[in-house]
């Protein structure tokens, strides 16, 4: 499984057939040959779910990062609401959670 929420890139041109699953950790490189698109493809995401991943480790949904901060605007009478939403993949019902604000 891996722990990015990226769009499948395992179709041309990209093929990229990166699988956590196999616990690669490097991908080496022939000597006088050249580099292939599809190696650099596979090196490409390997980085990106190591960032992921030590970023969902790292930090907590809602942190703030370096001098992060937050305000409240008050010039807004109201604020207009979605019927649904979607938050990871998972559809939400708005009125479910009215209570909460």
């Amino acid at each position: 499984m891996t722990t990015t929420t990226i769009k499948n890139y395992n179709i041309a041109p990209y093929h990229d057939d990166y699988d956590e699953k196999k616990g690669f950790q490097r991908i080496l490189f022939r000597p006088g040959y050249s580099v292939q698109a599809r190696e650099l493809t596979q090196m490409q995401t390997a980085i990106q779910a190591q960032i992921d991943r030590h970023g969902q480790y790292a930090f907590r949904d809602g942190d703030r990062v370096i001098d992060g901060h937050w305000s409240t605007n008050f010039d807004y009478d109201y604020i207009k609401l979605v019927d649904t939403f979607t938050h990871n993949g998972a559809d939400y019902v708005t009125r479910n959670y009215l209570e909460e604000f």
